[in-house]
């Protein structure tokens, strides 16, 4: 949960350096973020290709190699993103349970949840904001047991696991405000988003977390999105959909090598968020 903390104060709280990895079906990306009063920067960017067909040992020595050349980040405990495809996220509310109750509460619901039956699950939940909504994640216990030995085997410390939709949520309020209140964004729409599946993260008084991943067109996924939100386009809403990089806090500097045209800053947008939530992890934690 996020800390509740004045917002003159919070500004000079958004310090420190944060490592983000973003778990993909062609390799790992890799970002290392700098959170200052000033504004973050990005420190470096490394993608590793086809991660998972070579050895942990392997990658882990080029993936530490450039952790220490981006100011000795190498120490830092790397917040990694599962991919979205084997992760169940589900929005689930419980109004009057306090926080001390939740955990009990949802396990009376977990079972019908996710579609793995009696297969071993892990699992984690928050509250989302100060809603009576609690945000939870499922995934295989076998998927979290097998990644975090090849990160073990790899040398890289590591503060956890998440998930897009809880890492979108806490990175989106370390900028100078919040974001707006009502919102749809979609992964890769300054990019090429001509793939078969459309991730949608989108925030509306109905649905304070929204996180979706579609097999379907970019354009009717957005309008299914909009739908279940309640956020339906039409004139005097002008809720347009936007990239993820556009609701996130923008850097203010990059190293040069960068693509930081709009499709190159799309592309980095989950591995910002995660490199921003593993720096000001004391202003409030994502889903581990």
């Amino acid at each position: 949960m996020a800390l509740v903390v004045p917002a003159g104060l919070r500004k000079w709280l958004r310090f420190g350096t944060g490592v983000g990895i973003v778990a993909g079906e062609h390799g790992l990306d890799v970002l290392v973020a700098r959170s200052r009063p000033t504004g973050p920067v990005i420190g470096g960017f490394l993608h590793v290709e086809n991660s998972g067909q070579k050895a942990a040992a392997e990658w882990g020595t080029e993936v530490n190699r450039f952790l220490a050349g981006c100011g000795g980040a190498q120490h830092v405990a790397a917040v990694v993103v599962l991919p979205r495809e084997q992760v169940i996220s589900r929005i689930v509310a419980l109004p009057g349970v306090r926080d001390a109750d939740a955990q009990q509460a949802l396990s009376f619901q977990l079972e019908n949840l996710h579609p793995w039956g009696d297969n071993d699950v892990a699992w984690a939940w928050q509250r989302i904001g100060q809603s009576s909504s609690f945000s939870v994640a499922i995934a295989p216990r076998e998927l979290v047991d097998r990644y975090s030995a090849m990160f073990a085997e790899a040398g890289i410390r590591l503060a956890g696991f998440t998930c897009s939709g809880s890492a979108l949520f806490f990175a989106a309020r370390l900028g100078g405000g919040p974001p707006p209140a009502d919102f749809i964004a979609v992964r890769g729409a300054k990019a090429d988003h001509a793939g078969s599946e459309v991730e949608v993260y989108a925030e509306s008084a109905s649905h304070p977390l929204y996180n979706a991943l579609f097999s379907m067109p970019f354009d009717r996924a957005v309008e299914l999105a909009r739908a279940e939100t309640r956020l339906e386009d039409g004139p005097g809403a002008g809720v347009e959909a936007v990239d993820w990089i556009d609701i996130l806090p923008a850097w203010n500097s990059a190293p040069d090598a960068l693509d930081l045209s709009d499709a190159g800053r799309s592309r980095l947008s989950l591995a910002w968020a995660a490199a921003l939530v593993s720096a000001c992890s004391h202003l409030g934690s994502p889903l581990n």
